[in-house]
């Protein structure tokens, strides 16, 4: 499980990472992909692709992927998950605070007022 959160309301945004991801941090970007991206690509650096902002190597990806890159200087956020939603992906928008997990658990813990909790309960019984 991984937990992305970005607050953009003061000068400098605030990040939070928690969980079980693979996080490259510089001065300039935040990459988080899930833990098993290098064992299935091996031979893919995704810092270089997204820095030069090449996504050319998407379509070399079929297995579940997820992948965060948050570029700092121009507050630019991307989200990438595999076609067919093997990774699942969840996001909630509070006024300048966004948050990214790969389960829903820790949205609905932290009490996101932007969650529809009836929509996910209804997700919940039909699988």
């Amino acid at each position: 499980m991984f937990y992305f959160s970005i607050d953009l309301s003061g000068k400098n945004p605030v990040l939070l990472l928690n969980g079980d991801a693979q996080i490259i941090q510089n001065d300039e970007h935040v990459i988080i992909t899930d833990k098993h991206f290098n064992e299935n690509y091996p031979g893919i650096t995704v810092y270089e692709f997204l820095k030069n902002e090449n996504y050319s190597f998407l379509s070399e990806l079929h297995l579940g992927f997820s992948i965060i890159f948050y570029n700092k200087k121009n507050h630019k956020l991307l989200v990438f998950r595999d076609l067919f939603g093997i990774k699942s992906m969840y996001f909630s928008q509070e006024n300048k605070k966004i948050t990214i997990s790969d389960q829903i658990k820790p949205l609905v813990s932290n009490n996101h007022k932007s969650l529809n909790k009836t929509y996910i309960k209804e997700i919940g019984r039909a699988h």
